[in-house]
């Protein structure tokens, strides 16, 4: 969404020449709130607000004074083809309520105030959430930035993110539903759960999110086998392409429902996740990873509920599952020299950069999660198993401080870089660029690798070493 499409057409415009009676004159004829001022050949120089006549010309200036003595000059203006929310957080960013827009040549184009800027951005948002009515790609960022701006914690960003998220997968299963039935298929032939995996189920997304979903399907006679597999193939499908089109990316990985391996019956998930437990392989560690913090999204939550039980009651009793997926994480050192510098993982045209997700966002996460498993604790979201780990006094008050603390400084940092790859017209990741860090911010992030240090040693302490 461009300035263009939020910005008052056809402003009041002046000559740079034009005295400052001219527009008080051109004010009071249009109340347009502003005037924009152009040069000679009509290229737009700058910009008069009512309040600048109010503050200055009435108390200091002339009434013949040309305006160009009094006027906001470049720093005014912004471009119609500029990203509408870039220009909402510089509004909120330098305290404007205004500015004058120009097109590709430099003329006047129109005005762009702080209330008709933020409508396009944050009611669609607010209707999305409520009526499910369009957002996207382009309203996760947008959300993201204004609430930055008004000085909203990234948790608070996230959790916000987060509700985005979850109308946008309710909407797109309701519309399949729908869909199918006006395209003449029966009532779902079974009862079901659609659930959400990884950092979505965790509530904990970031600007860049794909497709990790599943579905639990309540048992069925095996006489209707056909016809409940060809129901829910269809209504994976159709979810999984509303989707894509609101700017949520197919899964690389195909961990979606549409692949009958993401498609079970409450039991079948059961016994998987049993045999994962079991089998202890790589690819069964790497497929728990993905599945343990599922959260039901939509259907019969009551599933999502019974499955969540099953699978808190094998972590308890086969800690050697916790242990093997431990022993993961172990593998991983911290990135830090041997004079508390901090080790860049690569560069890009000559930055250094640190990989965040990589390097603290995902170890910090597994280790969490691993020892509120072993502890039955049911909360997928990071923040609220740190709090039941602490109130059942399996980590220290220390500890908890310092794992909320840091979480918060690795989710600011992410979406702060996500942001600014946003802006630059970057594709939007996880690498942390080192020259963008003030020396607080890697004073900060060196503690935090140190705490996650810690808490992989409480974790080899709680499944007993690491050697097996």
């Amino acid at each position: 969404m461009t300035v263009g499409s939020a910005m008052q057409s056809d402003p009041p415009i002046l000559h740079a020449d034009t005295t400052v009676l001219s527009v008080v004159s051109a004010l009071r004829a249009r109340p347009a709130g502003a005037v924009i001022i152009v040069d000679e050949v009509n290229r737009a120089v700058g910009l008069v607000e009512a309040d600048d006549i109010v503050q200055r010309v009435v108390f200091e200036a002339q009434p013949s004074l040309p305006v160009s003595q009094i006027m906001q000059g470049a720093a005014a203006l912004c471009s119609a083809d500029d990203l509408l929310y870039h220009q909402v957080a510089r509004l909120h960013r330098e305290g404007r309520r205004i500015l004058g827009v120009v097109d590709q040549q430099g003329r006047p184009a129109g005005l762009l105030r702080t209330g008709a800027a933020l409508a396009p951005l944050i009611e669609p948002i607010a209707t999305f959430i409520t009526t499910g009515e369009a957002a996207g790609a382009e309203g996760r960022a947008a959300l993201a930035a204004c609430f930055t701006q008004d000085g909203h914690d990234a948790l608070d960003v996230q959790r916000a993110l987060a509700d985005l998220n979850d109308a946008l997968m309710r909407r797109s299963a309701d519309q399949a539903l729908a869909g199918m039935a006006a395209d003449g298929w029966p009532a779902p032939p079974a009862r079901f759960a659609l659930i959400v995996m990884g950092s979505g189920g965790r509530r904990e997304s970031f600007l860049n999110p794909d497709q990790d979903n599943g579905l639990i399907l309540d048992a069925y006679p095996s006489s209707a086998q056909d016809t409940v597999e060809a129901y829910f193939a269809e209504f994976a499908s159709r979810v999984a392409r509303a989707l894509d089109q609101e700017g949520y990316p197919l899964c690389p990985g195909n961990v979606m429902a549409t692949n009958r391996l993401w498609r079970r019956t409450l039991e079948d998930w059961i016994g998987e996740v049993g045999r994962w437990a079991w089998q202890r392989s790589g690819q069964a560690v790497l497929s728990a990873d993905i599945f343990l913090d599922f959260r039901a999204i939509q259907g019969d939550w009551s599933l999502g509920q019974r499955l969540r039980e099953a699978v808190n009651r094998i972590c308890v009793e086969d800690p050697a599952f916790l242990r093997q997926i431990s022993w993961q994480e172990a593998r991983h050192s911290e990135p830090i020299g041997m004079f508390r510098q901090i080790i860049a993982d690569g560069d890009d045209h000559g930055v250094p950069y640190i990989d965040l997700k990589l390097r603290g966002t995902l170890p910090l996460v597994n280790l969490v999660r691993i020892l509120a498993l072993r502890h039955g604790i049911e909360a997928t979201g990071t923040g609220e198993r740190i709090a039941a780990l602490h109130q059942g006094d399996h980590i220290s008050d220390s500890l908890q401080s310092a794992l909320m603390e840091d979480f918060a400084v690795l989710t600011r940092m992410r979406l702060g870089q996500q942001l600014a790859d946003l802006a630059a017209g970057r594709p939007v990741g996880n690498r942390l660029r080192l020259d963008t860090l003030t020396d607080r911010d890697k004073a900060h992030l060196v503690q935090v690798f140190r705490t996650i240090e810690l808490l992989r040693k409480v974790a080899a302490q709680e499944f007993g070493g690491y050697r097996g």
